[in-house]
């Protein structure tokens, strides 16, 4: 595990309009963006969650515009809650994985925009689930083959529509069984969501002045790093005090140097034992 990558995933100010919830009895869900149609395309009321409906997710956040609609397609992914785990990239963002040699053994905490709609807390970055990688698929035809064995519909998989719009760098991260480390098998799922909020969980500063890209990292873990960030995405607010600004500049994907940083590996583990549906 050399890389961490904290990938930014469900809705947001440009895609929902709206926070993804955190119920009254601590409860969480990502709710996926809205997609249009397509032959892999999932439509909102589809989605299967084991501790929650998704009607419930909708009612809690339809208070706020725009209004919310089963039957509308979302973009699925990734997709935490199967019997595999998987997740999707292209453009941009996986041409930044790329270049920073993400592959297998790496791991991705997922997180989003959060809010406690109940009690009208904060917005809140939020983690809500993991993915140590085991595979990386790039050629459209292997990635359509391994859909069609494992009987999985998956928004990346629609490769015609791709080629079609020319989308460089479609690529397809499939999960590990069980975390590995150090070549090691733990007795930790290779991926899953995380259900309950937690502080342990939330990214942004408690600090209530704060904005939610303004992070608190745990001093345990990130005090006294070398060379952390891979991504130009992220810098030092306040290196002592472990303060990070997540916010500047473009893309969905955070990438850290758990290779000379090998506490981070401790920090995912940890988060995985603690909070993970294991």
């Amino acid at each position: 595990m050399k890389r961490i990558i904290l990938s930014r995933k469900g809705f947001d100010s440009s895609a929902g309009g709206k926070a993804s919830p955190i119920f009254s009895n601590g409860n969480i869900c990502s709710i996926p963006i809205p997609d249009k149609v397509g032959p892999f395309s999932h439509r909102y009321r589809d989605l299967k969650y084991d501790h929650l409906k998704i009607e419930d997710v909708f009612e809690e956040v339809d208070a706020v515009k725009p209004k919310l609609n089963l039957d509308d397609y979302c973009h699925f992914d990734p997709q935490l809650n199967q019997s595999i785990g998987l997740f999707g990239q292209l453009g941009f963002s996986q041409k930044e994985l790329d270049n920073q040699g993400v592959g297998a053994g790496d791991i991705f905490l997922f997180f989003g925009w959060f809010r406690n709609y109940s009690i009208k807390k904060r917005d809140l970055h939020h983690l809500f689930g993991w993915l140590q990688i085991d595979r990386v698929l790039k050629d459209p035809y292997e990635i359509k083959d391994f859909l069609n064995q494992k009987n999985i519909n998956h928004p990346h998989g629609a490769t015609e529509l791709y080629e079609k719009k020319k989308v460089k760098n479609n690529t397809l991260y499939v999960s590990k069984e069980f975390i590995e480390i150090n070549n090691k098998k733990t007795l930790l799922k290779g991926f899953g969501l995380f259900k309950k909020t937690h502080h342990d969980l939330i990214l942004t500063d408690p600090d209530p002045l704060k904005t939610r890209t303004k992070w608190k990292m745990p001093e345990k873990y990130f005090s006294n790093t070398k060379h952390l960030f891979m991504s130009k995405r992220l810098n030092w607010i306040d290196e002592k005090n472990c303060l990070i600004d997540s916010n500047t500049g473009p893309g969905q994907e955070l990438i850290l140097n758990s290779e000379l940083n090998p506490k981070l590996i401790d920090w995912v583990m940890d988060l995985i034992e603690k909070h993970g549906d294991n």
